[in-house]
């Protein structure tokens, strides 16, 4: 039964098929409106997804279950968009990451800062005003 429906999409023109939710997942950052997580149909998302990537209707088709898409180099520019996107992605990370243990470092030496002219301030005191030179 597969091999049969594999025979049918090729001649149907198409070079890859895939269940709405597989291509969703893994091409979902490519739209804002599906990015990060989408809340409606499949469908409707991966709809959202090749229009907002200026995919021409003519390369892709809508079945019951399945979106077909019907050239290879469609999918190759979809697939380099996608790694594309994942590199913004991870530097974007990246950079929240390092803001966020500077931010942690700048506090601690804030604190350490406090700590310190605490510290002299009762030392000054101490020799200062009662004259104790221990």
């Amino acid at each position: 039964c597969r091999l049969m429906e594999n025979v049918r999409v090729k001649r149907a023109g198409y070079a890859f098929r895939q269940s709405y939710s597989i291509f969703l997942y893994r091409y979902k950052m490519l739209a804002k409106e599906t990015w990060p997580s989408w809340k409606g149909e499949a469908k409707e998302g991966v709809k959202l997804v090749l229009e907002s990537q200026n995919i021409p209707s003519e390369e892709y088709a809508f079945g019951k279950t399945k979106i077909f898409i019907r050239n290879p180099k469609t999918l190759f520019e979809i697939e380099e968009r996608r790694r594309d996107k994942m590199e913004d992605l991870a530097v974007m990370i990246q950079k929240v990451w390092k803001g966020w243990k500077q931010l942690m470092i700048y506090k601690k030496m804030k604190q350490s800062q406090i700590v310190i002219s605490a510290r002299y301030r009762g030392y000054w005191v101490s020799y200062h005003v009662y004259g104790w030179n221990g």
